[in-house]
């Protein structure tokens, strides 16, 4: 397991106190703990029992991803705050950003920033050029603060029929 410690400090939810947020590599066994801490984030943003039901599979972490140490956590004071993960580079030299969700607890304390920033490192590592997220339109501001672009409207790989933003950063 890769542990990576990010000397960003970020404050609390009252803004008067601060604790590090720790990235390490995830393990299979969060598996389950992992699925569920996107299932809240995601269904933070209001969404019904209906989406929610069609979305939870592809909310679920590949075992070949975890495996392969695609899969990063993020933990606040000891806790799971949050999880990502990104695929290899293709022949073109892109990555794709294939997972990104903050518990709710934790949003806007900087875990979703410390865990781009580690699945960035590791696309350039790889020699990726560029990442490229399909997001969910209530992130897209998100990325649009981390340096990334609106590229175009793309099929939602989970909802028939919904359009998403796809984000492009280059590296």
């Amino acid at each position: 397991m890769t542990t990576f410690n990010t000397p960003q400090i970020v404050a609390s939810a009252t803004g008067s106190t601060t604790s590090e947020v720790s990235i390490r590599s995830a393990k299979v066994d969060e598996a389950s703990a992992l699925h569920d801490l996107s299932i809240r984030s995601k269904a933070h943003w209001g969404y019904d029992a209906a989406f929610m039901t069609l979305t939870a599979p592809r909310l679920v972490l590949p075992e070949d991803w975890l495996r392969a140490e695609r899969v990063f956590v993020a933990e606040l004071s000891g806790s799971l705050a949050g999880v990502a993960a990104i695929l290899p580079p293709d022949g073109d030299g892109t990555a794709e950003l294939e997972h990104l969700f903050v518990d709710p607890p934790a949003m806007g304390r900087g875990v979703g920033a410390a865990l781009l920033s580690s699945c960035l490192w590791l696309a350039t590592t790889e020699g990726a050029c560029k990442v490229r997220a399909l997001a969910d339109p209530q992130a897209r501001p998100f990325y649009e603060g981390q340096g990334f672009r609106w590229v175009v409207d793309a099929p939602s790989d989970a909802i028939p029929g919904r359009m998403l933003p796809l984000m492009e950063r280059m590296l």
